[in-house]
């Protein structure tokens, strides 16, 4: 469900304010084998100040999620930044 089209322009037209299309799911798989749940990019090269949407669903926080959320997070920092800084 929170890969449909529609479900990730609800995501991101509310929270970024971009217009419906702007980012498609990508691969949530990073270098260590972890997966977040969903990942959302930006469609185009030519959207590169448009930064990677995290979305993980989680009935109960825990220290362990936030861990984890922050290790995503790293992730992205490490794959989709340094990118633009080459």
């Amino acid at each position: 469900m929170a890969k449909n089209q529609f479900t990730i322009d609800l995501i991101t037209t509310s929270l970024l304010g971009v217009p419906a299309g702007t980012y498609t799911t990508g691969d949530n798989i990073s270098i260590d084998g972890t997966e977040c749940d969903i990942l959302y990019l930006p469609r185009s090269a030519d959207l590169a100040n448009l930064s990677p949407v995290i979305v993980e669903i989680q009935h109960t926080v825990t220290r362990e999620f936030m861990c984890r959320a922050v290790q995503y997070e790293i992730f992205c920092i490490e794959l989709y930044y340094k990118k633009r800084q080459q």
